[in-house]
């Protein structure tokens, strides 16, 4: 029975539109389930032997105009799936006349944008023949690059990486100490009330300092370096969930800086 009013139509015996009110909420959950398969995530990196999250930066350790540095991470296959996953570049920032390039099946030249071959990843397959490659050719300055790996049947599968490059001039006069030295990477990253990490000395270090800075570039944390072997622990608990960058100082030269992540 309906009831006409002001041309809306009231109808007073609802269980007519059951049928139509089940028919909908099938149709919603089915969209939902489809959603999430169309944006799970299959892919996972791994960097220096730990998981990094989509969308991070990797910092490659300062370099001489004239060196080279090839940073390496590992693609592991998460999903119970078999997939065939290929690697795109973009760049971000390049400085003029240095040269970029990558490896996956091979090492591709700096025109090669998109992998032009695949990789047929198995379930908790890692693939460890990635590698993202520079060269400053004698030109000083950060270049910063992104990769995203996909899978090719599923192209809202994807995972992707920054990855910056920074080279200066004359840093060779700091050889002695620079290519030296050694430190680990911080762990646990990411940190809620410590991390720590390994460094190796050599003799001729006068001196040595790690500094943490957020991410307007202030200084929080600074330790002075004075043994030449041993392990440094950097207490967490006073800083505020966020991303950090520390550095490791060498003979007043930067030697590398990395990402830290506070997650309390």
């Amino acid at each position: 029975m309906e009831l006409i009013i002001f041309g809306f139509i009231f109808v007073k015996d609802f269980t007519l539109f059951k049928p139509l009110i089940m028919k909908k909420i099938l149709l919603a959950s089915i969209s939902l389930i489809l959603s999430g398969f169309l944006y799970s995530q299959s892919l996972q990196m791994i960097y220096s032997g730990h998981p990094i999250s989509n969308d991070d930066t990797i910092f490659s350790a300062v370099m001489d105009t004239n060196g080279f540095a090839s940073e390496i991470i590992d693609i592991k296959n998460l999903s119970s799936n078999t997939i065939n996953v290929k690697v795109e570049k973009f760049v971000c920032n390049a400085v003029p006349g240095s040269d970029n390039f990558f490896c996956w099946t091979q090492c591709y030249p700096s025109t090669t944008y998109i992998a032009p071959d695949s990789v047929n990843f198995v379930p908790e397959f890692i693939f460890t023949g990635f590698s993202s490659d520079y060269t400053p050719l004698g030109h000083s300055g950060v270049t910063l690059m992104r990769y995203k790996f996909f899978d090719i049947a599923n192209l809202m599968d994807t995972i992707s990486v920054f990855v910056q490059f920074n080279a200066v001039v004359n840093m060779s006069v700091a050889e002695n100490s620079v290519n030296k030295a050694s430190f680990s990477n911080s762990y646990p990253n990411p940190a809620n009330s410590y991390t720590k990490f390994n460094y190796n000395l050599p003799s001729t270090t006068n001196s040595a300092k790690f500094v943490l800075r957020n991410l307007l570039g202030a200084t929080v944390k600074e330790y002075q370096i004075n043994d030449l072997q041993g392990t440094v622990n950097v207490g967490t608990n006073d800083l505020k969930s966020g991303v950090y960058f520390y550095s490791f100082i060498v003979d007043d030269k930067i030697i590398s800086t990395k990402k830290l992540v506070v997650n309390h």
